[in-house]
């Protein structure tokens, strides 16, 4: 009986002892766990307040997103106005230069007709000086029929009087083109190099064989060739026309002297 006590005794020692062990590693366990638990809490906390950092900064972004698209818009609608406004301007502008085109070319047919008045009035002034028979043809130049003036016209031609280039340079501009034509060549017999800018006009006559002849005579008079060509389409004539225009404003008055 005393060994069996004592064996029990013994038993009742190991086990808490082992109790005991048991104790200690699961108190360890849960000094483990609370640090678990706290370093969990701790890195929770973290994640948080950067979850939160940044859905305050995600907040700000938007806000800076939705000001910048008012600015846009607000950028848009600035641009639509200066673009209203340039339209508005370059519409001025074209009217502008239209209004400047009507009133050069005004000023340019009032120049004609102030030339031709001038050559009229010279003309009549020196009709009284002629013979009888030149100023009978001079009169004749004024006839209606176009026949009368063309063959009044080649009467005058024989006499190669500069005194008669006034009656003369209307007739490049007269309504029948046979007298046109003979005006032309006329002046180019006569060389006349007064009658270079008259001549660089009829550059443009409606027919082919009256801006021959003006070019035939310019040629013979300036000793000049632009590569004018008569038969050219309208846009060659007026390239060429351009080409005299600009060397008689350049030369014309040293070469009229």
């Amino acid at each position: 009986v005393h060994d069996d006590f004592a064996q029990a005794q013994a038993e009742i020692s190991s086990s808490l002892v082992t109790g005991r062990e048991s104790q200690v590693r699961f108190e360890e366990r849960v000094v483990l766990l609370e640090d678990v638990l706290t370093d969990f809490r701790r890195h929770s906390d973290s994640a948080v307040a950067s979850a939160q950092t940044s859905i305050q900064e995600l907040a700000q972004a938007m806000a800076s997103l939705s000001s910048l698209g008012e600015d846009i818009v607000s950028l848009q609608s600035r641009s639509s106005q200066n673009e209203s406004g340039l339209q508005v301007a370059e519409e001025r502008l074209r009217s502008h230069r239209r209004a400047q085109e009507a009133l050069r070319d005004q000023v340019a047919v009032l120049s004609k007709t102030i030339q031709k008045l001038q050559l009229a009035a010279t003309a009549q002034d020196a009709q009284d000086d002629f013979p009888a028979e030149v100023s009978a043809l001079l009169r004749k130049l004024q006839a209606k029929d176009p026949l009368e003036r063309e063959a009044a016209l080649e009467k005058l031609s024989k006499y190669q009087d500069e005194r008669l280039l006034p009656h003369i340079y209307p007739l490049l501009g007269d309504p029948f083109e046979m007298t046109r034509f003979l005006a032309a060549h006329t002046l180019g017999e006569w060389e006349a190099r007064a009658a270079v800018p008259h001549l660089i006009e009829a550059l443009l006559d409606d027919y082919g064989f009256v801006r021959q002849a003006a070019m035939k005579s310019l040629r013979r008079i300036t000793a000049q060739n632009f590569g004018y060509n008569h038969d050219g389409n309208a846009e060659a004539l007026q390239a060429g026309y351009e080409l005299w225009k600009s060397w008689w404003a350049s030369n014309g008055t040293n070469f009229s002297e």
